[in-house]
């Protein structure tokens, strides 16, 4: 993973340098790092965020996902778009025998389209966006985490709401969890407060992150500001 992500480092600055892509509604390409907004969150535009704290009341254990409402100074709300898992650890994409079971990317800078199925690298902590059947702290939905480690919980396949080709930023899609179905979502009345969490809360003021089988407003985001690779 470390090598992985040295060496997409060093392709991001060189292509960025030269065919980033810069206009209003680029795709979303493998390889490019964005973050993430949920369209229906209220006041405020809250990020998709590795929040590196943990369910208190149970849980996985692993660190959570959650939203945050924006902050310049952040840098945990920057996710890394990648191939779908293939089970070839030192190996970023699916060639061959190690081809994913999934339709995905198979190189950098290609387009997401509609109904691919993607992996979210946080930018900061290197962990994947993920899922499991485990209960979420606030909505008794199912959590998402920030998983340390790689396998298919960290699948995810792009369900565009405004365009039928190809995903783009600021246009509306959903993220279907492969293994439970669930899509990804929040709700404001499930915000880590005094109330919900305690006075000391690690979380105060995020909004839950979870996936449920609803297909509503609640799990409609959008792909907002970052580096869109282009060729």
């Amino acid at each position: 993973m470390n090598r992985i992500f040295a060496i997409f480092v060093l392709v991001a600055a060189a292509l960025h340098r030269c065919a980033a892509d810069d206009s209003d509604t680029p795709a979303v390409t493998c390889g490019s790092a964005i973050k993430i907004t949920h369209v229906k969150s209220g006041a405020g535009k809250y990020l998709l965020f590795d929040s590196e704290g943990k369910n208190r009341q149970g849980g996985s254990g692993q660190h959570l996902a959650t939203w945050l409402r924006d902050d310049p100074s952040n840098n945990r709300a920057m996710w890394w778009i990648r191939p779908a898992h293939h089970g070839v650890d030192d190996t970023e994409y699916p060639t061959g025998g190690d081809a994913s079971k999934h339709r995905t990317c198979h190189r950098a800078a290609e387009e997401v389209k509609c109904g691919d199925t993607i992996r979210l690298t946080n930018m900061a902590t290197r962990r994947q966006l993920h899922s499991h059947q485990v209960k979420s702290p606030l909505s008794n939905q199912q959590e998402v985490s920030v998983y340390e480690g790689q396998d298919f919980g960290d699948d995810w396949v792009v369900e565009c709401v405004e365009s039928s080709g190809v995903w783009r930023r600021g246009e509306t899609v959903r993220l279907k969890h492969v293994q439970t179905g669930g899509y990804l979502g929040a709700s404001p009345e499930a915000e880590f407060n005094e109330r919900t969490c305690g006075r000391n809360c690690p979380l105060m003021h995020h909004l839950e992150s979870f996936t449920r089988g609803g297909k509503d407003h609640l799990s409609e985001i959008r792909a907002e500001q970052g580096i869109y690779l282009h060729i």
